[in-house]
């Protein structure tokens, strides 16, 4: 939700889509942050079969908000979620740098190029584990 609240902040930002989300909370499991959720491949890259529950979550504290345009729904920073944030100052200090790094990556993205790049991340991620060493680029494309 930090990370949201601070492209919000920014005048000029791409919305943020629930995929763009998900995409989000991908990233950052993988970097580290201890999110509790478990990604597995899907059809169109890397999944959490818990992420739904824990967006609901999130949505029934007024954390995160979610609201309909078109055919797809924007994710927005919910109104307790400003109230409660004084109290988590110290996770923030604490996962500085992956909050920072997500959040100037996902200024620059769209919802669309974020699937890629989870898209490729994960991809890399198995190939590594596979053959316990660094994948090239054109295996991982492969």
């Amino acid at each position: 939700m930090e990370i949201v609240r601070r492209i919000e902040e920014q005048p000029y930002h791409w919305p943020i889509t629930t995929g763009m989300f998900h995409v989000m909370a991908y990233l950052v499991t993988m970097e580290g942050l201890p999110t509790g959720l478990v990604y597995e491949k899907g059809p169109l890259g890397p999944v959490s079969k818990n992420f739904k529950n824990a967006k609901a979550k999130l949505v029934n504290k007024d954390f995160l908000q979610e609201e309909r345009q078109g055919s797809v729904f924007m994710v927005k920073v919910g109104p307790n979620f400003d109230r409660v944030r004084n109290h988590f100052k110290h996770s923030f200090a604490q996962w500085k740098p992956i909050i920072e790094k997500t959040t100037d990556l996902f200024m620059r993205m769209n919802t669309d190029q974020a699937e890629v790049v989870a898209t490729v991340i994960f991809a890399a991620d198995v190939l590594k584990k596979q053959q316990n060493g660094t994948p090239s680029d054109t295996e991982i494309l492969e």
